[in-house]
């Protein structure tokens, strides 16, 4: 896949993003999982927290997971047939220079019309930003492409 290969370059050229959502019927609930270069999120984090100095470790100290959390928080936003979700922030983990975090929109139906996902993650520290998108509901998978300033894109199942 070209876009592991991306992400393994510890510098990189490319600010490119992606975002698997997909739809456990099971447990009834969005899982979602976002991947970032670490050094971008870094000085998204720094920036956001206004300067503060933010090293990410592979040990989660409760304030790191909090400040991680309030970003992504604020920056992610889902909606389901037409009706705005709560996101929940499971963790993260640290791979090859990334960092890989889970989410999860619980107790929610299965989408009929239309899903929304607005993803804004380091868009004000990186111009170029692009975020891909996949989502999958049961066996069929739809796939998108947001670019900055674009934040949000509407899947019409």
């Amino acid at each position: 896949m070209l876009l592991s290969i991306l992400f393994s370059f510890f510098l990189h050229p490319y600010f490119v993003s992606q975002s698997n959502l997909f739809y456990e019927t099971t447990t009834q609930e969005l899982q979602i999982t976002s991947q970032y270069f670490l050094d971008d999120f870094e000085k998204a984090l720094s920036q956001y927290y206004q300067g503060e100095s933010i090293v990410i470790t592979r040990k989660e100290s409760i304030a790191q997971k909090e400040k991680i959390k309030k970003y992504l928080l604020s920056k992610m936003k889902i909606s389901i047939d037409d009706s705005t979700q709560t996101i929940d922030f499971l963790g993260y983990e640290l791979e090859h220079g990334n960092i890989i975090c889970y989410l999860v929109v619980p107790n929610t139906k299965t989408p009929q019309r239309n899903l929304s996902f607005s993803n804004s993650v380091l868009y004000q520290t990186q111009e170029q930003q692009t975020h891909l998108i996949q989502l999958q509901i049961g066996k069929q998978e739809w796939n998108a492409r947001i670019q900055n300033p674009v934040q949000e894109y509407q899947f019409n199942l």
